[in-house]
This record gives C-alpha cells, structure tokens and sequence, in this order.
C-alpha cells in the first residue's frame, strides 16, 4: 500500500527531532537523513493511510484510487491529516517522552477529523462532490406553474386559493 504522506511531508510538518527521537529504539535521536528510511516512520505513515483509507470508504464517498490522486488543497489535508495520525503513532511508542496530555491532544484532533471524513461532514472536493452538492433543478419554473390550468384554479371559490394552499412560511 502506498502512504498518503511521505517522511519528507511530516518533517515539513513536525521538528525532525522529536520524529527522530521517536523512531528511534537505541535511546539516541535519528537524523534526519535518517528518517525517509526509517521503518518505524514508514510503518506509521502506512498505519495512518489505512485508517484515513478505511474512514473515508465508509458510505463508498472514496476509492483508494480517488485518495491516491488528489491534488492541491485536497492533497495537503490529505498529507496534513496523514501526519497528524502517524505522529500519533510515533508518540503512542514513547508516551512516557511526550507526556499523556499531548498524546491525546494530538489523538483527539486526528481523530475528530477522521470521524467527521468518515460521517461525511467533511468531503473532498472532487468532481462526484462537486456534483452531489449542486441543487437538481428538474421540475416546472414558477411561470410554468402559474400557467397551469388546474381545477382549482378554475373553480377558485370552490377550491382555497393557490397561496393559501402552500404551507405557512413558503
């Protein structure tokens, strides 16, 4: 599977050594250069892009594919997201490091946002959106309907007029 983010776009996000102090096992930091092959930084980067990936095919809103080819703004919230979920990851390794109130700080913001992707409160905008989310105007224009002879009309102290007939605050 391949990751939403890179190593290169959560060090552009976070300080390259708290990631490093994070992926390393030996109790020393690893540098930078370091990080882009870090299986620890890989691993949580993957884990972060399967969650996002099972979110968002909830409702069948995304394909993976849909994921993958996202650009501009849409990318880098996907990437921001991405590295938001894999330093969760990171810091859930060395807790006792980070300290529990900002492991769930960082937690609850990810989370949020994965919940909101995944009850579609928050969307992409690509084109299938974009067309979900303009109005259907299929059905007669107001001339049209006020040209219609209808029995009602015709018969109009038998029937209530139209403008009494529609509900109130229309």
């Amino acid at each position: 599977m391949t990751a939403f983010a890179t190593p290169a776009a959560l060090i552009e996000r976070y300080d390259s050594r708290t990631i490093g102090d994070l992926a390393s096992d030996s109790g020393e930091s690893l540098p930078g250069g370091d990080l882009a092959e870090s299986s620890k930084v890989l691993q949580a980067l993957e884990d972060a892009s399967g969650r996002i990936q099972a979110a968002a095919s909830v409702g069948e809103q995304y394909t993976p594919e849909d994921l993958i080819a996202m650009t501009g703004n849409d990318k880098a919230l996907l990437e921001r997201i991405t590295c938001e979920l894999a330093m969760v990851y990171l810091m859930e390794r060395r807790a006792h490091r980070v300290g529990d109130e900002r492991l769930q700080q960082v937690r609850a913001s990810a989370e949020e946002y994965i919940m909101m992707l995944r009850n579609g409160e928050r969307v992409f905008a690509l084109d299938a959106n974009k067309a979900a989310s303009r109005a259907d105007t299929d059905g007669p224009s107001t001339i049209d309907f006020r040209n219609m002879n209808l029995i009602p009309d015709r018969t109009n102290h038998y029937y209530p007029q139209r403008k009494q007939r529609l509900p109130i605050g229309r």
